[in-house]
């Protein structure tokens, strides 16, 4: 009966091993996409802002800013995803708003494709003034 066992559980083991075999993952497949964040440094209540994600042709950009109000609680704007033209850019606007407390803020985001992604970015930058 030992034996059976024995031999049961090598034919299991054997066939782990084949199964596991056949997964092939290109070193493509799990490098993550190159980009470059440019934001501006400081930015003034009022007024608006070029954030720019550079980027593959056709990757999809997804971003997001995210402050302080000036009630000291966490405010997002999520900007809607972009697909890169042609030159890898992905591009928005945004308008510093009236509530955003002086202080730190904080670009975020990922770019993704098919089979990549980048892993989160956060960018800072100053609003108004910072510490």
């Amino acid at each position: 009966m030992k034996f059976l066992k024995l031999i049961i559980l090598g034919f299991v083991v054997c066939i782990a091993q084949v199964a596991c075999s056949d997964v092939v993952v290109s070193y493509s497949e799990t490098t993550p996409i190159s980009y470059n964040v440019q934001i501006p440094a400081l930015v003034s209540h009022g007024d608006k802002y070029e954030f720019i994600v550079e980027t593959e042709s056709n990757a999809i950009c997804h971003a997001g800013i995210a402050y302080y109000d000036k009630k000291n609680r966490w405010a997002i704007d999520e900007f809607q995803n972009k697909i890169a033209d042609e030159t890898g850019v992905c591009k928005w606007n945004w308008e510093v708003p009236s509530n955003a407390k002086d202080g730190v803020g904080e670009f975020r985001g990922y770019v993704e494709n098919d089979k990549r992604k980048t892993n989160l970015f956060p960018e800072n930058f100053c609003i108004e003034i910072c510490p």
